[in-house]
């Protein structure tokens, strides 16, 4: 007897993602609780789902941090989401400036968050001190 995640994991595998470039948001695949399982009693979590990877994790880092080196909005947004992954206590984020991201930094954000959480990771495992440097710079003073 085979689980609704099993036949729902055999039916739609993680395809990957497309290439990006400069001009093109990265775009990753991620679906609502309730697609898991549609058998899931009211008031209880199901398993969330991200298909993170670690080509996931990649994207989701260069896109983070190509908009976190533009002055913006969104640029400081991404900004102070790279700097509280690295450092949270001296960089604590307020989980509202995700939901302020466009949907395919709000994506990239939750791959990241979901890695981390999951593998009790830090972004100091993932960034590099001469990669966080200038976001440091750019937004961490605020």
């Amino acid at each position: 007897m085979s689980s609704p995640k099993a036949e729902y994991a055999a039916k739609k595998p993680c395809t990957g993602l497309p290439s990006t470039t400069q001009a093109e948001p990265a775009e990753f695949t991620s679906r609502t609780v309730s697609s898991w399982s549609p058998y899931s009693q009211e008031n209880q979590l199901c398993e969330l789902a991200l298909d993170t990877k670690p080509a996931h994790i990649a994207t989701a880092l260069n896109a983070l941090y190509r908009t976190a080196m533009v002055a913006s909005l969104q640029g400081r947004q991404a900004g102070r989401l790279l700097l509280s992954l690295w450092a949270p206590d001296q960089y604590p984020l307020a989980l509202n400036d995700i939901a302020r991201l466009p949907a395919h930094l709000n994506r990239a954000a939750r791959h990241l968050i979901n890695f981390v959480s999951a593998t009790g990771t830090t972004g100091r495992h993932l960034i590099a001190p001469s990669e966080i440097a200038p976001v440091i710079t750019a937004w961490g003073n605020e």
